[in-house]
């Protein structure tokens, strides 16, 4: 046995056939669709986890959105020599472990995944919505309700707004770094200071997020709505809150994000202004990077945040005990897009500086 980082599907916590199968690692959504299927698979690589959504979802899960949560699973070999894995089933509906686009440079967040997300996040609310109702804990039910929902919502923006924005930048810089083009004037303080993006744009993706109380008039918006209809206001104080988190926290996520990488090239660099050439350009490609980042990753957020999402389906596990196969004709032969890579910097001043 061994610990291996995948990408699971999965419908509001559930893996499809887990009641009878565990899952398997897949070596890419192609094989996962033409392989003799009796379980839903997982992937050591999200692109290929999302191309399977796509494939998945053409034909016989047409009708049902998966979220993808990144876990460290036990895997094994089965007797057939199919690596298999144990699902750590808390950890798939863990907001911090949710990713909802392909890759930075795709565009996001994905329409599906998020309504897949938003189906969990109701259906626990209501599940909290309930027990707080019938069990006296001294809270208020609805107060009690927009904490839930925004705990479990910000992580979700917040992580990909952040990642978003670190591996555009850390993924540039490990190409500059890199670039064997001996006209690339690349002095200590410039390699410095992209060694120091690189190591920075890794850190914040295994960063554990503190999540911040909400907005008090967040709270009383909310808290108003569930009041004022005891039966189906909850819904609409789950629809504000989520649409609120999102945007809070993807705000907040590229804040951080551009704080720390701003901070790691000023300090290792020589500063805001450095004397080289190199270092200039590589400051001034870093702030216009930075800006615009953060202005397209915003928009989408705001844009998915402006829409109501779609109606929540019931869980997998009630509604769809009887969806076990995928039908390959129709899925095998199904294009496969792999993202490509990011565009490279723009070339540095060419010379040796002595």
């Amino acid at each position: 046995m061994s610990v291996q980082t995948v990408y699971i599907p999965h419908t509001a916590g559930t893996v499809l056939g887990s009641h009878y199968h565990q899952p398997w690692v897949a070596a890419s959504a192609a094989h996962a669709a033409a392989t003799p299927w009796q379980v839903q698979p997982a992937f050591t690589d999200r692109a290929d986890a999302f191309a399977w959504l796509e494939l998945a979802r053409a034909d016989t899960f047409r009708l049902l959105d998966f979220a993808v949560a990144r876990i460290d699973a036990d895997t094994w070999l089965d007797p057939h020599g199919q690596r298999r894995l144990w699902v750590d089933y808390p950890a798939l509906v863990d907001p911090h472990r949710q990713v909802v686009r392909v890759d930075a440079d795709s565009p996001g967040p994905n329409v599906s995944t998020l309504n897949a997300l938003y189906a969990g996040v109701h259906e626990h609310a209501l599940h909290r919505w309930e027990s707080s109702r019938r069990a006296w804990t001294g809270r208020d039910p609805a107060t009690d309700l927009a904490h839930t929902v925004w705990q479990r919502t910000y992580p979700i923006a917040f992580y990909d707004a952040a990642a978003v924005l670190a591996e555009r930048v850390g993924h540039a810089a490990r190409l500059l770094l890199s670039d064997p083009d001996p006209r690339q004037d690349l002095d200590h303080a410039t390699i410095a200071g992209l060694s120091a993006l690189t190591h920075a744009a890794a850190g914040l993706a295994n960063t554990r997020l503190q999540v911040p109380a909400p907005a008090a008039s967040v709270v009383d918006a909310a808290a108003s709505a569930a009041r004022d209809d005891r039966q189906g206001g909850w819904r609409y104080a789950v629809d504000r809150v989520w649409a609120q988190a999102l945007v809070t926290a993807a705000a907040d996520g590229l804040i951080t994000a551009a704080t720390a990488l701003t901070n790691a090239w000023t300090t290792r660099s020589g500063g805001d202004a450095p004397a080289t050439a190199a270092g200039q350009a590589v400051g001034a490609w870093l702030r216009r990077t930075l800006a615009e980042s953060h202005q397209s990753v915003l928009s989408e957020w705001l844009q998915v945040a402006g829409h109501h999402p779609t109606k929540p389906a019931p869980a997998a596990a009630r509604a769809y005990q009887q969806l076990t196969t995928i039908n390959h004709d129709s899925t095998v032969d199904a294009p496969v897009a792999l993202p490509a890579a990011p565009a490279a910097v723009a070339a540095l001043p060419s010379g040796r500086g002595r």
